[in-house]
């Protein structure tokens, strides 16, 4: 008869995750909601400066937020990973100091 090997669930690292990786984390999420709602905001002004309705605006803002969120994502992540990232070492430099 054949033995059936033991896997384990618990990879045996009990550490949780340093403090700059959880900033990075952190930062890149709050990075792309603000560059998906900057974004937003933009096409809305812009809808507003030619003269569309306030439904028409919201239609065109939506629409073009759909259509640049991939690189507002883009950004916002980057741009919010690498102060989360500046942050977390800050921190920990002054932990360690």
């Amino acid at each position: 008869m054949a033995e059936r090997a033991q896997v384990s669930l618990h990879s045996g690292v009990d550490k949780p995750a340093p403090r700059w990786a959880r900033n990075l984390f952190v930062g890149a999420a709050i990075g792309l909601v603000i560059g998906i709602g900057i974004v937003y905001v933009l096409a809305f002004v812009y809808g507003e400066t030619l003269g569309l309705t306030v439904g028409k605006c919201a239609a065109f803002a939506c629409t073009m937020t759909v259509f640049l969120s991939q690189p507002a994502g883009i950004v916002g992540m980057v741009g919010g990973a690498a102060a989360g990232a500046a942050v977390g070492g800050v921190a920990h430099w002054l932990h360690r100091a």
